[in-house]
């Protein structure tokens, strides 16, 4: 028997142990961010192709964000300040790379883009922090009266101003290339992967917007956003899986594994 063991706590919706798989489909996703990150960023190191140096680093950003959410056992620590900057990163720089080797003619477009994704990361991570507040003998007050509640909307419109173009891009530019002949069938991989991608994120915003519709979905809420958070581990660990073809196979921008030739890439 465990002497002064806690009482068990109400099971939600973050919790990353409630679904078997979770933590291995995570843990999966972690493994090939950082091996990704290294071939990528020794790729750069050998070629000086930038369009690598920030996949490499958004390879690096899954490893370490997914790491963090193993290690708390919570999905919910995605919705905070530091996390939140760090996820936006991963969708902003491999539109950014993208957008540096289609038009790499235009390399001044990449490089807007890429400094677009720092300044919105940084911005989502301040606004996320609340500094409005100040706490004196054990009792929080406002420093400026309903400028809060105000804030409060803003990370969330910062949030889809980067990743809806993010998104976007990375969907319609292996297109892009296909149609223009650039690339072959592997290129859909990408877009594939940014289209699962974007699934994940509307998953975290169901799950974070239920609540709200308490009344009408009564008993079925809680069950319906376990359900959601079911589908999340799934749809990620398919995205990054496309997003390693889609950054391995296609020849326009395709890094070397050492040790292993391709034969043919398309």
């Amino acid at each position: 028997m465990v002497l002064f063991q806690p009482p068990p706590s109400d099971p939600t919706p973050w919790d990353v142990g409630e679904q078997r798989f979770a933590e291995t489909f995570l843990w999966i996703v972690a493994i090939i961010g950082i091996i990704w990150a290294f071939l990528l960023i020794v790729s750069y190191i050998n070629t000086r192709k930038r369009h690598h140096l920030l996949w490499g680093a958004s390879f690096s950003i899954m490893w370490i964000a997914f790491h963090q959410v193993i290690a708390a056992g919570d999905y919910e620590i995605m919705l905070g300040p530091v996390m939140s900057a760090m996820l936006a990163f991963i969708p902003g720089l491999l539109a950014a790379g993208l957008l540096m080797v289609v038009f790499s003619e235009k390399k001044i477009i990449g490089n807007l883009y890429a400094l677009f994704v720092l300044i919105m990361a940084g911005l989502i991570a301040l606004f996320k922090f609340d500094p409005f507040y100040w706490i004196a003998d054990g009792e929080e007050f406002e420093i400026l009266w309903g400028l809060p509640q105000v804030i409060g909307s803003v990370p969330g419109i910062l949030v889809m101003v980067l990743h809806i173009p993010s998104a976007l891009l990375i969907v319609i530019l292996p297109l892009y290339t296909i149609i223009k002949k650039q690339t072959r069938w592997p290129a859909i991989f990408m877009t594939i992967g940014g289209l699962l991608f974007g699934a994940v994120g509307l998953l975290l915003v169901l799950v974070t917007m239920t609540p709200m519709f308490d009344d009408l979905l009564a008993a079925t809420t809680i069950d319906f956003r376990f359900a959601v958070m079911g589908l999340f581990s799934i749809f990620l660990l398919v995205s990054v899986l496309a997003f390693s073809f889609g950054t391995l196979i296609p020849a326009k921008w395709n890094f070397d594994i050492p040790g292993i030739e391709f034969e043919d890439r398309a």
